[in-house]
């Protein structure tokens, strides 16, 4: 539940550095915009292994984001894909115009249990957890 919540506050802030730096004006605005969309991605891949891999483990709640880094350094590419399964339906809503009424729906209904089934595929398969 703790980390839930960590990763929950790292979300909540990048979307409202993201909201408040789109209100401002100024010449150095798109680049703070687009260092802090990278910053956040960053963030996101390193956090990428949090949950899929909290309920094998009997790590303490440093411990599992410490290792979840570790484990995104060495299979960056197998981070990388999962965290865009984990923003892939905010970025369809952000994108895509018409989304906004298929995307949540058809998400909750398949979405999810498909992405997490791929993401704990791909994590066994890289980290040979058979």
């Amino acid at each position: 539940m703790a980390l839930t919540a960590i990763i929950a506050c790292v979300w909540a802030l990048a979307a409202f550095d993201l909201w408040f730096l789109s209100r401002q004006s100024g010449n150095t605005v798109s680049v703070v915009y687009g260092i802090t969309v990278a910053v956040f991605a960053i963030l996101g891949i390193a956090l990428a292994f949090v949950l899929p891999l909290t309920g094998r483990s009997k790590l303490s709640m440093v411990e599992q984001i410490k290792q979840s880094a570790r484990l995104a350094v060495l299979k960056p590419m197998v981070a990388i894909a999962v965290f865009v399964l984990d923003i892939l339906s905010i970025a369809l809503l952000a994108t895509v115009p018409g989304t906004i009424m298929w995307v949540p729906l058809l998400w909750a209904m398949l979405g999810v249990g498909v992405s997490a089934w791929l993401q704990m595929r791909m994590i066994r398969k890289a980290f040979a957890l058979e």
